[in-house]
């Protein structure tokens, strides 16, 4: 499965690019296409070119952050519209988020290595992998 990594408000990128290749290459996911986006339209732009390319993407980045320039904050604004399915992920403490839209998945992790590597478990890999 081909997938596209989209960076922003992250921070340790090299780190966290490291974790999740360690985390998904064993699972047969291969990260295709990197983006880094530097402000809330840019990183409108990158999901919807991502999103019309691949259908499951990775957002790396500060999901702490909840001003309007967050990730979420910016993700549900430009997403508000359509029909959109959230949920969240949880391991050992770390918090991430998965949403889908049109039979299209975005997951959304901390810009934490080891939050990363926790997180993304076969488990989540194998529903990636799963069609709607």
């Amino acid at each position: 499965m081909k997938t596209a990594l989209i960076y922003y408000t992250a921070h340790k990128t090299g780190y966290c690019e490291t974790a999740l290749r360690g985390a998904v290459l064993t699972q047969g996911v291969d990260i295709d296409g990197i983006v880094a986006a530097v402000s809330p339209q840019n990183f409108g732009d990158s999901i919807n070119n991502c999103l019309n390319k691949y259908d499951t993407l990775f957002v790396i980045g500060d999901t702490s952050r909840n001003d309007s320039a967050g990730i979420m904050p910016v993700l549900s604004c430009g997403l508000n519209e359509k029909n959109v399915k959230a949920g969240k992920l949880q391991a050992g403490g770390n918090t991430g988020y998965l949403l889908e839209l049109d039979n299209k998945k975005i997951v959304v992790l901390p810009d934490q290595p080891e939050a990363i590597t926790a997180l993304a478990s076969a488990q989540l890999i194998e529903y990636l992998k799963t069609e709607k």
